[in-house]
């Protein structure tokens, strides 16, 4: 879990060095409260890494990720079902 997940400008190495130094290796699920453009800009070309807003969280991305990252808010967000 982490507090949150932000970025000023989008840089695939930020997000990349973030993820390993969290010990966060092969295929990781990151679980934001609503989507952050710059955070899906420097996702994307990371293979190993899907990117899903909270309210539109399933079942079967949560059981074939290898890690699970989770932002705070989006826990609340899970929690009370907030669409």
């Amino acid at each position: 879990m982490v507090e949150g997940f932000a970025m000023k400008v989008p840089k695939t190495a930020k997000i990349s060095a973030a993820l390993k130094k969290l010990g966060l290796p092969g295929k990781t699920l990151m679980v934001l409260p609503s989507y952050d453009q710059n955070v899906v800009r420097s996702s994307r070309n990371i293979a190993t890494l899907r990117l899903r807003q909270a309210s539109d969280l399933n079942a079967l991305e949560v059981l074939t990720a290898t890690k699970l990252l989770l932002a705070k808010d989006a826990i609340d967000k899970i929690a009370v079902g907030d669409k």
